[in-house]
C-alpha cells in the first residue's frame, strides 16, 4: 500500500514538473475571439485551460483537467488590452470552457459565470488588416501564383501591425509553402522576392517575441537567401529582425545575414562596417532600414 501511494505521488510530481516545463515555453498570443476559439479547438473538450494573474500585460490559460496538468499541449495568452474579463478574487482559479466558449470562475463543477468580451479593434491597422483579407478571396489573388503571394505578404505585413500574430504565422507559411512547392518552375512565377524576404523578417520577429530564438534565426537566413528581386537589389535589405536578434546577443548570425546580403545590394561598404559595428562590439547605426512596414 505504501508503495502505491509513493508511485502514485511521484507520478503526480513528475506530471507537474512537466507540465511546469512545458508552461514555461513560449505560449501563443490569442489576438481574437476567432483566434481563441482556433487554439481551443486542439483541446478536448474535457479539458480546461487555467488563467493564471502572473503577467501585467497578458491573462495567461495553462492546460489542466480535474487531476492536474494532463499533458505538453501547451499553453496560450490573451492581451489584456484587447480583452474585457471581470478580474476574480485572489486565490481563485479562473477557467476558459471551450467547449462552452466560456469563462468560468472557480472550479469547473461548481463554477460562477465571469462576463468576458474581447474589444473591438477600429484602429487603422485592423483596417488595412481586415482589408488584406478581403482582397485575399478576391479572383485577382488567385490568377496566379505570384499574385497569391503577393495577397499572401499584404495579409502577413497588415497582420504583424494589427497584432495578429498567429495569422501572421498562418499566412507566411502559407505563401512559403506556395514558393518551395514551385520548385524549378519558381522562376516563373514573377519577382516575389521582395514579399518573401519581408514575411521571413516578419515571422522572425514573432518568433524572437515568443521566446523563439533559433526559430528567429531560421527565419534571418532564409530572408537573406532567397530569390532575389529589383527593389532589394536598389533600396536593400530589411535590417528590423537582425537589430532584434542583435540586442538578443546573436551577433554570429548576424554577420553571416549581412554577408549574404553582399550578395544581391550593391551598398557592400555599408555592410563592411555594419559587420566591423558588430565585430567591435559597436551597434551598427540601422536607421532607414528597419521599418516593419516593409
Amino acid at each position: 500500500m505504501i508503495l502505491k501511494t509513493l508511485r502514485h505521488a511521484l507520478f503526480l510530481f513528475l506530471a507537474n514538473v512537466f507540465a511546469l516545463g512545458v508552461a514555461q515555453a513560449s505560449p501563443q498570443q490569442v489576438d481574437s475571439q476567432e483566434e481563441l476559439a482556433r487554439v481551443a479547438d486542439v483541446f478536448r473538450p474535457s479539458r480546461y485551460l487555467v488563467y493564471a494573474d502572473r503577467d501585467p500585460l497578458f491573462y495567461f490559460f495553462r492546460e489542466q483537467g480535474k487531476f492536474g496538468p494532463l499533458g505538453p499541449h501547451g499553453e496560450f495568452k490573451v492581451p489584456r488590452e484587447v480583452i474585457t474579463i471581470q478580474t476574480p478574487p485572489a486565490g481563485q482559479v479562473f477557467v476558459y470552457e471551450q467547449n462552452e466558449n466560456r469563462f468560468r470562475l472557480g472550479h469547473p463543477s461548481k463554477a460562477e459565470l465571469i462576463p468576458a468580451s474581447f474589444k473591438a479593434r477600429t484602429t487603422r491597422e485592423q483596417e488595412q488588416y481586415e482589408e488584406a483579407l478581403a482582397r485575399l478571396q478576391e479572383p485577382q489573388a488567385q490568377a496566379s501564383m505570384s499574385r497569391r503571394i503577393e495577397a499572401l505578404y499584404a495579409v502577413v505585413r497588415t497582420a504583424f501591425r494589427a497584432g495578429h500574430h498567429n495569422d501572421v504565422v498562418r499566412y507566411g507559411q502559407e505563401a512559403l509553402r506556395l514558393w518551395e512547392d514551385a520548385g524549378l518552375l519558381s522562376r516563373f512565377i514573377g519577382d516575389v522576392g521582395r514579399e518573401l524576404h519581408a514575411i521571413h523578417i516578419h515571422m522572425g520577429l514573432v518568433a524572437l517575441q515568443r521566446g523563439d530564438v533559433a526559430g528567429a534565426s531560421g527565419h534571418l537566413k532564409a530572408s537573406g537567401r532567397g530569390p532575389t528581386a529589383a527593389t532589394l537589389k536598389t533600396f536593400g535589405p530589411n535590417m528590423g529582425l537582425a537589430a532584434a536578434l542583435l540586442a538578443a546577443g546573436q551577433r554570429q548570425v548576424v554577420q553571416e545575414y549581412l554577408s549574404d546580403c553582399a550578395t544581391f545590394w550593391y551598398r557592400r561598404e555599408l555592410l563592411t562596417r555594419w559587420q566591423q559595428d558588430i565585430a567591435e562590439g559597436r551597434v551598427p547605426d540601422f536607421r532607414g532600414y528597419e521599418s516593419t512596414g516593409l
